[in-house]
Formats: structure tokens, C-alpha cells, sequence
């Protein structure tokens, strides 16, 4: 419990205790799962580009300045492309 106040910043700890609990998740290299952080807080923080045709110019285009964007907010970007392929949309609309 001590370890998870010190990792979330809540609750009271000793000061003592918490530098040997940050000392020790430095000496340990622990870096917090971020699949965990998204179950347990309900959002991903990502997001899903369907696009029809990454060789194109334009999409290209599109996709880079969505991903800056989206970037500059905390978010990553999953591209996804159809090949302007209506049955693969679908399936794509499908896992998001």
C-alpha cells in the first residue's frame, strides 16, 4: 500500500520511507504499465486513423497532421488503412 500512495502521490507517507521507495524504483528501473494505467482509469488515450489510402498525397498529409496533434495532446495515433476497400473499413470499424 505504501508503495502504490508513493506511485500515485496520495495519501501520507513517511518522507523516510518514501525516498527509499523512490530509491528503489529508480535502482530497478520500475516504469508504471500503461495498459494497466488505461484499465484501471477507463481511457487509452489513443486513437484510431482510418484512412482509404496511405499512398496518397493528401491522406498523407492528413495523417501526419492528425498525429502532431494528437501528440501535442497526450494521445497516440493507430493508423489504419482500407485501400479504399469498403469490406475492410468494416472490419477495422469492427476492433475500434
Amino acid at each position: 500500500m505504501t508503495v502504490s500512495r508513493v506511485l500515485n502521490r496520495v495519501g501520507n507517507v513517511n518522507p523516510a520511507t518514501q525516498q527509499r521507495v523512490e530509491q528503489a524504483i529508480e535502482e530497478l528501473g520500475y516504469v508504471p504499465s500503461g495498459v494497466a494505467k488505461s484499465l484501471r482509469s477507463k481511457r487509452t488515450n489513443s486513437l484510431a486513423l482510418i484512412l482509404p489510402d496511405i499512398q496518397n498525397a493528401f491522406w498523407t498529409t492528413v495523417a501526419r497532421g492528425v498525429e502532431d496533434a494528437a501528440q501535442s495532446h497526450g494521445y497516440s495515433v493507430f493508423l489504419c488503412n482500407t485501400d479504399e476497400n469498403p469490406a475492410k473499413q468494416l472490419r477495422y470499424l469492427d476492433v475500434v
